[in-house]
């Protein structure tokens, strides 16, 4: 809960410009899609990051439509996902938790960010990151969104130049 309000409370330039900017739009759907390589920096949030802190709300709304845009799902600057924000309210929205992991398994299901080299450090990097947060992930999403995110974790990552990667112990 406090690093929600935290960063609720953040007072950059940045920040204030790019709350400004949601302020002004009607059409949120319509401003993911244009600006989905947008990034604030120092804070490394995307426009996922953005609208989980400070309009948490909008993903239940009868609007949102998160298949017409491709924002990059990725870990911020805190090793923290939109996820991570969207639980840090004391009113939990889990319809709206659920929406957004959704969406991340859409997301890294449509990109094949698996079988390309420069997206297995995103990848490892988004699993480390949610993996304290998996047992309210659970517990909490629909079980066919847990069965298609088990999948994509479990899957075997592409190894470059073919080489064959060391095991250690049995599974």
């Amino acid at each position: 809960m406090y690093f929600a309000n935290h960063c609720k409370n953040a007072t950059s330039s940045s920040v204030l410009f790019a709350r400004h900017i949601f302020n002004q739009t009607s059409d949120l759907n319509h401003l993911l899609q244009d600006y989905k390589d947008f990034a604030l920096y120092p804070y490394g949030w995307n426009l996922l990051h953005i609208v989980s802190i400070f309009y948490p709300k909008f993903f239940r709304t009868k609007g949102f439509n998160y298949t017409k845009f491709k924002v990059p799902f990725e870990v911020d600057n805190y090793h923290k996902t939109p996820l991570h924000y969207l639980l840090g309210y004391e009113n939990i929205n889990y319809l709206a938790v659920n929406d957004m992991m959704a969406y991340m398994v859409d997301y890294l299901e449509d990109e094949q960010v698996f079988n390309d080299v420069s997206g297995l450090h995103e990848i490892h990097s988004l699993f480390d990151s949610l993996s304290p947060i998996y047992p309210i992930l659970f517990h909490k999403i629909k079980p066919s969104t847990v069965n298609r995110f088990l999948r994509l974790w479990s899957q075997p990552v592409f190894v470059p130049y073919g080489k064959e990667l060391d095991e250690y112990g049995l599974i």
